[in-house]
């Protein structure tokens, strides 16, 4: 809490030139960052320089003050986040509430103003609505499951009534049938014995119905209940860790800015089976697909606008190693710029990244007929990203296909697969795969839940060639044959990022251009020289022009010392010219030699306005390649 005193507060860090009232340190802050002016409990901001700073979500871009409300979030940087209060206006709310009640009006309602709401608004502001609708619909379709369970709740509180009460009718009714019993002797006795216990079976099997299908309900009701309860868990926790992950996206952008790796990040929900790992592909490879959403990351590459999808952990992982790599990158030496370049956090150097996955259902297997296809490859956007063409058969003992004849019937299927249950798999080759990844690989999982994996190609091609072989001995149980009948395999495509020497470190960038900055010196200094010698150069002949030798009774010494005077100027100028000029008759007064200085000057002017415009022009470039 920092309380704002009458005057200006400035805000900055504490290595500023001048000491700053309120100091943070951080990404993003400036030495001066922003001074904030209270006047009479009016309080306005301003920013200081290209700092950044931003007002419920907006960036300041104007120099001028803003005024402050009630309630306004600021951000400092990249980490520091505030909101305004403001005693007199809370006060001033305060009252319009309460009068709005005395005059039986309903207040309007306040809402909520806290971290999880900055960060939203932020992240909308940054252009990130999506991710946070698409959680919040997440979160309205659990509230509306929720309601349906209370609805199902209700109705089977009136069913469990309605069956208790039926159960209080029919015991009433052997009640009174027991009653009637005891007046009857005889026959009429044994026959309504025997309709009496026929009448009390039927009783007793309908309420031990009426019990069995109540106790089913409830059992739908409490899995009903279970799902809900977990699906709004898994809700709430996406929701909360896509808030929690918004300011590290931002960060992670600034830093990539910052440094100029030409990198932006954003959050996208995706579908859990696009994200699975080697590992986690053991449970969903061969298998229904699961639907679950979690959060990931796409990196896009500014410059290639090419785009790959990183894990929340992996994310997590990066932005630390993002934070240290820019703490030495700003401090690099020029012997670590190697080792920055093979750690760069922002780049994908020694790690697979998931091109897509190409899904194969196996239907046709289960009736011994190989599948060979050539099918889609589709990333975490279902964009098409290629083609991989695969081939699975089923073999017999000899390790050929079976050639089934005709007419042969299904009851008989099973028969054959017992005997002679081998499957080969094959990953043929790929094409059309983007050319920001290389040295591709095929990941899968086989039918007895076992990690596979074809050779890596060693070629940068975009039609690698895997001739991938492998059999694996299956059996046809009641397991299987859903798996087969059913569900899919999925071969999911791997590569390494390719190097992108557009990617200059920035140390390296700052060395190239201190480079180019320090020959653009040189050039003006140069320059400069030239400029300072026409200048003298032209001062000389001007001097020469006022001289007082235009009368021609002037004394032959003074005529001479002038004459040889103009002889050595010109002299530097053109030997032949000089010795023309010599040979020529002097008239009186030394109006030709006079003559021959103004041309001369004209001359040494027009070089030095040329000279001045052209140092100009390269103090504005000196300028332009400083900034």
């Amino acid at each position: 809490i920092y309380a704002l005193r009458t005057g200006t507060t400035t805000v900055g860090r504490p290595d500023a030139e001048v000491p700053q009232t309120i100091k943070f340190v951080g990404l993003n802050m400036s030495k001066e960052h922003c001074r904030i002016i209270n006047d009479g409990g009016e309080v306005s901001i301003v920013k200081v320089g290209n700092s950044r700073t931003w007002i419920n979500g907006n960036m300041l871009e104007s120099d001028s003050p803003q005024l402050l409300k009630q309630n306004d979030r600021i951000r400092f940087g990249n980490n520091h986040l505030f909101r305004f209060n403001n005693p007199i206006e809370c006060e001033k709310e305060e009252k319009a509430r309460q009068e709005a009640v005395a005059r039986g009006e309903t207040p309007s309602e306040v809402p909520i103003i806290d971290w999880e709401f900055a960060q939203h608004e932020l992240a909308i502001a940054a252009g990130h609505s999506d991710v946070l609708v698409e959680s919040e619909q997440e979160l309205k379709m659990a509230e509306e499951m929720k309601k349906k369970i209370e609805e199902a709740e209700l109705r089977l509180q009136q069913e469990r009534e309605e069956v208790q009460k039926k159960l209080e009718e029919q015991q009433l009714i052997i009640q009174k049938k027991d009653e009637e019993m005891k007046s009857l002797v005889g026959k009429e006795k044994e026959e309504a014995q025997k309709r009496f216990e026929a009448e009390e079976r039927a009783l007793l099997e309908r309420q031990k119905q009426l019990e069995e299908q109540l106790r089913h309900r409830e059992e739908e009701a409490d899995q009903l209940r279970a799902q809900q309860s977990k699906k709004r868990r898994e809700n709430e926790l996406l929701h909360d860790r896509i808030v929690s992950m918004l300011p590290l996206i931002h960060e992670a952008n600034m830093i990539s800015e910052e440094l100029d790796k030409g990198c932006k990040f954003e959050l996208k929900i995706v579908q859990r089976n696009v994200m699975e790992t080697r590992q986690r592909m053991r449970r969903n490879s061969i298998g229904s697909l699961q639907n679950e959403n979690t959060i990931a990351v796409r990196v896009v590459d500014t410059v290639t606008e090419k785009n790959r999808l990183w894990s929340r952990e992996k994310f997590m992982d990066r932005i630390y190693s993002m934070r240290d790599y820019y703490h030495r990158e700003i401090h690099l030496l020029d012997s670590e710029e190697g080792d920055l370049q093979k750690e760069d956090p922002f780049r994908d150097v020694d790690d697979d990244v998931v091109l897509g996955h190409a899904h194969v259902y196996l239907e046709s297997l289960y009736w011994l007929i190989p599948i060979e296809l050539t099918t889609p490859i589709i990333d975490y956007k279902g964009k098409s990203e290629g083609e991989i063409s695969v081939r699975i058969d089923v073999l017999n003992e000899d390790g050929k296909t079976f050639e089934l004849e005709d007419g042969v019937p299904a009851e008989n299927i099973r028969d054959v697969w017992m005997s002679n249950g081998v499957l080969q798999v094959e990953i043929l080759s790929a094409r059309g795969l983007p050319d920001h990844l290389q040295n591709y690989l095929v990941v899968y999982i086989d039918f007895n839940e076992q990690e596979h994996c074809t050779e890596r190609s060693s070629e940068r091609t975009s039609q690698p060639i895997f001739n991938h072989r492998r059999r694996f001995p299956v059996v046809l149980n009641d397991e299987f044959e859903q798996t087969l009948l059913a569900e899919a395999i999925s071969f999911q495509i791997q590569g390494v990022e390719s190097f992108n020497p557009n990617h200059n470190s920035r140390k390296a960038k700052n060395r190239s251009s201190h480079a180019e900055i320090a020959e653009m010196n040189e050039k003006n200094e140069k320059k400069q020289r030239e400029l300072e010698e026409k200048e003298a150069r032209l001062k000389e002949l001007e001097a020469n022009l006022l001289r007082p030798i235009t009368s021609a009774s002037a004394s032959s010494d003074v005529n001479k010392e002038a004459w040889n005077s103009d002889i050595l100027i010109i002299e530097e100028e053109d030997d032949d010219d000089m010795n023309t000029r010599q040979e020529a008759p002097i008239p009186a007064g030394m109006t030709s030699t006079t003559t021959d200085i103004s041309a001369e000057a004209e001359r040494i002017r027009q070089e030095l306005e040329a000279a001045r415009l052209e140092k100009l022009r390269l103090e504005e470039e000196r300028r332009i390649e400083a900034k």
